[in-house]
């Protein structure tokens, strides 16, 4: 019997590994929706191959597999993760001159802020405080990806 996240050797010498808590697919990509589960086993509905808007009610190891022989389209795989692009505004305080600072290194950073108005509020509530920040700063826009 085989766990989430865990893997068997199918007959070719490959290893399976499925983990049914992250989005999963068939082996040639198509839809699968997993129905019911049990010690051994579970139900899943798969896409059709020819008809892409009917749906098949098919039997699987726990693994993934659809046949103990061998690998085919038909087994299910968890789905290649995506990357998705995020983006974020962070305040940025430059070392101050006037106590021997480089004003090109940075003296301290916020968190990223999901908009523009939101990093210039805590910029001005700062500067308002006067907690040893300055009055110069610079507001960046950064971008990155994550995997999901």
């Amino acid at each position: 019997m085989v766990s989430e996240g865990e893997s068997e050797e199918n007959e070719e010498g490959g290893s399976m590994t499925l983990d049914i808590t992250k989005p999963v697919q068939t082996r040639d990509g198509r839809q699968v929706e997993i129905y019911s589960r049990n010690d051994t086993s579970f139900v899943a509905f798969v896409q059709g191959r020819d008809s892409p808007d009917q749906y098949t009610l098919r039997t699987y190891y726990n693994n993934g597999s659809y046949s103990s022989y061998h690998a085919c389209g038909d087994d299910i795989i968890n789905c290649p993760p995506t990357k998705v692009k995020k983006a974020g505004w962070v305040v940025i305080w430059p070392t101050s001159k006037f106590y021997g600072g480089n004003p090109e290194k940075i003296k301290h950073t916020s968190g990223v802020f999901s908009t523009y108005n939101a990093a210039v509020d805590v910029a001005m509530r700062a500067k308002a405080m006067s907690i040893g920040l300055g009055d110069r700063y610079s507001i960046v826009k950064i971008e990155w990806e994550e995997e999901q």
